[in-house]
């Protein structure tokens, strides 16, 4: 556990498990047809989790030796440079735009961009230095109608010979071809497999023209077992971490493999602790008010640390038997513990969500999710960067 030297001051914190991290890629990474390797995705500061220490168990730790990623995957050329400065040198892709006049940056820090339009790949070529190269991944858009030169069958044969024009400019070098499904996290599509052909055709065209790219990579997390895109990589996102990208898909996984866990687990203190009339009034704007008496605990946790508000009246927090009440406010929150069924006092650091020092049948990013009406993935992100992260 945290030492509690290292929590004692801290009012919030994320606690990571990384034998969870460590525990989620070992299965994500097994289950991965034959011969396919892995991209962890770990923008956003790796969902949150902590993009350096993310990065640093998967390139080192010995437990994974024989597995480790192939590619970091990140949003933007700041992300990678703070990798390349802590020392990560495993190899990384941008999955986003880096301006034209950075290209020189890229190749300095030894980083794999995404080209996705000529337009843009022309203007990356006139920057990079005479006598260097630059890695490229070619993005291609075939339906997520995002980034990407365009592969439905209007557009198949215009886009490969851009690609082709592509392939001929000096300086870049065409690693790696992707693209990203739209829906892969519901079983019943049939868009899915649609988009899996679109890039089946796409490659087929430009490898019958010459081209050939050492990676190519469509899967993300939800798609990465069930053999969708069988390519060489797979990008594991949200599933690393240890929640799902739907119920579905948590269903199909637990059907074939061991439970994924939950790696974050947020923690907050308990301020004060007020024994509530009934009618008397909490937090802003007075918009709860209890029947009867309650017992209601001051929390040193607002929505300037990443809680939503719209997770208060629905969401919990400690246990399922404790509902966010009132209004969540920039530093504080409210949360009754009357039925917590554990004896809780001023000074006690509790888990909001997650099992770190749990009470009972902790709540989890689903729950709060579901209550605020958003996705897991958003609860994650949201942990501001105020918010310390621990790991143990």
């Amino acid at each position: 556990m945290i030492s509690s030297l290292e929590t004692k001051n801290s009012r919030i914190f994320a606690a990571v498990n990384t034998s969870a991290l460590k525990h989620n890629y070992k299965l994500l990474y097994n289950a991965l047809p034959e011969g396919c390797g892995a991209v962890a995705i770990i923008k956003a500061n790796a969902y949150g989790h902590g993009a350096f220490e993310t990065a640093k168990i998967l390139e080192t730790d010995p437990m994974l030796d024989g597995m480790r990623p192939s590619f970091f995957a990140v949003a933007e050329l700041n992300e990678a440079v703070s990798l390349r400065d802590e020392g990560i040198r495993t190899p990384i892709l941008i999955l986003g735009r880096t301006e034209p006049c950075c290209a020189n940056e890229l190749v300095k820090h030894d980083l794999s961009q995404c080209v996705y339009s000529l337009e843009y790949a022309k203007e990356l070529s006139e920057n990079i230095p005479k006598g260097s190269a630059l890695r490229c991944h070619i993005k291609l858009d075939t339906g997520m109608t995002r980034l990407g030169f365009l592969c439905d069958e209007k557009n198949l044969h215009d886009s490969v010979t851009k690609i082709e024009f592509v392939n001929k400019l000096p300086s870049l070098e065409l690693e790696g071809i992707f693209s990203h499904f739209a829906e892969s996290d519901s079983l019943s599509s049939v868009f899915t497999s649609l988009q899996a052909e679109r890039f089946k055709s796409a490659v087929k065209l430009l490898e019958e023209k010459g081209i050939r790219f050492r990676y190519k990579h469509e899967a993300n997390s939800a798609a990465s077992f069930k053999n969708d895109a069988p390519f060489d990589l797979a990008r594991l996102g949200i599933m690393l971490y240890g929640a799902y990208p739907s119920e579905e898909i948590k269903e199909l996984w637990e059907s074939r493999f061991p439970p994924l866990l939950p790696a974050m687990s947020l923690c907050a203190k308990v301020y004060q602790i007020h024994e509530v009339s009934p009618g008397t009034t909490v937090g802003y704007c007075r918009s709860y008010a209890p029947c009867e008496k309650r017992t209601i605990a001051c929390i040193g946790a607002g929505y300037a640390d990443g809680i939503m508000r719209a997770v208060a009246n629905g969401g919990y927090a400690i246990n399922k038997n404790c509902p966010i009440v009132g209004r969540v406010c920039m530093d504080m929150m409210f949360v009754d513990i009357t039925d917590c069924g554990c004896s809780l006092k001023e000074g006690d650091t509790v888990a909001l969500f997650g099992d770190y020092n749990s009470h009972g049948d902790h709540t989890d990013a689903d729950d709060w999710a579901k209550a605020a009406g958003t996705i897991n993935y958003e609860i994650f992100c949201a942990v501001s960067s105020r918010v310390p992260r621990f790991y143990y």
